[in-house]
Parts: C-alpha cells; sequence; structure tokens
C-alpha cells in the first residue's frame, strides 16, 4: 500500500496509519507491509551469511534504501531508529 510513496505522500493518503508508524518506528505494520523489526530479522541474517562466505573478498549487493539503512545501521553499531531522517524532520510534515 506505501510502496513508491514519500512520507509526505502516506502522511496526505493515509494519515491515521502515518501517525501509527511514527508512533512506534520498529514496530508498526503498514498493511500488507513489514515492521523495521521483520525487515531486520528478514535481512540481517542472509547478509551476515553472505559477507562470511566469502571471507577477505569484496561483496556487491544491489539493494533497495531501506534495506541498505538496516545493514549499514547493523554494521556501524547503531540503534536501528537512526536510520530514519531525524525526528524534526518527520514532525516539520505536522503542520502543512
Amino acid at each position: 500500500m506505501w510502496e513508491g510513496l514519500t512520507a509526505e505522500e502516506i502522511r496526505q493518503r493515509y494519515p491515521a496509519d502515518f501517525e501509527a508508524w511514527r508512533a512506534d518506528l520498529l514496530n508498526y505494520r503498514p498493511p500488507d507491509g513489514e515492521c523495521l523489526q521483520d525487515v531486520r530479522r528478514r535481512i540481517l541474517p542472509e547478509y551476515r551469511m553472505i559477507v562470511s562466505s566469502h571471507p577477505g573478498e569484496e561483496v556487491a549487493m544491489l539493494l533497495h534504501g531501506g534495506v541498505n539503512r538496516v545493514i549499514l545501521a547493523d554494521a556501524l553499531g547503531l540503534d536501528p531508529l537512526n536510520i530514519f531522517p531525524h525526528r524534526s524532520e518527520l514532525r516539520r510534515h505536522e503542520h502543512h
């Protein structure tokens, strides 16, 4: 349902869902979608398996932005919530 939409488009078309997602960025599951924790559980084991099966080699993967952010946050030891635009950026949309 949200595929291909910007955060602003989601906010405009699905305001209640947008607010529920903002209230729980890790666990809110959009209709017909995955929550961030689902994505992490699905992606990180596969990513680690691919990397570990190529020790000392360079590995190239073609992935979309959300998956890239999940992997990058994990690799850098960041809180997964840090993969989103700064919360002030999300709050900026409240007053439009």
